[in-house]
């Protein structure tokens, strides 16, 4: 029997047969007539195998009545999770900014791009603009939360502030580095900053 199970005091998902948990919320059921699986779409993998209702279960040990019940449970656990952070943050570009870049704070309510090169920024470095702004625009920061861009190829681990607001996976050599959160997926960082460390110069 397959048990898929959300555990709300970790935020993860747990499947029976897989030692390691899956974040909330990454994974989804899939069905193919009366055959239904467990997928996770970010990584484009099937989690568990195409299987008729009668092989699945859920925590109370009720059998399943149906394919279209068993589908509704699966569905509904693979979608719950609770909220990563908090919702991004308004300020007002310092400078024009691109989306998904590291930002310091440069004033009152003002932000401008981080450099992990400047020894000046370390303990100023705010979040990631989660779109772009011209100077004087407002811009959303978040800074502390989920943040989803296509176009990242990030391994699963820790995220650094690079130059000129890159993230990076590599952490840098010279002047300070500072975590800005972890990569959960290729294209999700969940930012949740460390304390920056100045290196030695």
């Amino acid at each position: 029997m397959i048990l898929v199970q959300y555990l709300p005091d970790r935020n993860v998902l747990c499947v029976t047969g897989v030692a390691t948990p899956f974040p909330a919320g990454s994974l989804e059921a899939r069905r193919q007539g009366d055959m239904l699986a467990v997928a996770s779409p970010h990584e484009n993998f099937l989690v568990t195998q195409w299987t008729v209702f009668t092989g699945w279960s859920r925590p109370s040990g009720v059998p399943f009545a149906s394919t279209d019940e068993a589908f509704a449970y699966l569905d509904a656990v693979c979608r719950e999770k609770r909220p990563v952070g908090l919702p991004p943050l308004t300020f007002v570009a310092g400078e024009p900014l691109s989306g998904h870049r590291a930002v310091r704070l440069a004033g009152a309510g003002t932000v401008r791009v981080a450099s992990s090169g400047d020894i000046a920024q370390a303990g100023l470095v705010l979040g990631v603009t989660t779109g772009a702004a011209e100077e004087g625009s407002p811009v959303a920061v978040m800074v502390v939360g989920e943040v989803d861009e296509p176009s990242w190829s990030f391994a699963p681990g820790p995220v650094f502030l690079g130059l000129n607001g890159a993230l990076v996976q590599a952490p840098p050599a010279s002047g300070f580095v500072q975590q800005m959160g972890t990569a959960v997926y290729s294209t999700r960082l969940i930012v949740e900053r460390a304390a920056p460390i100045i290196l030695a110069q």
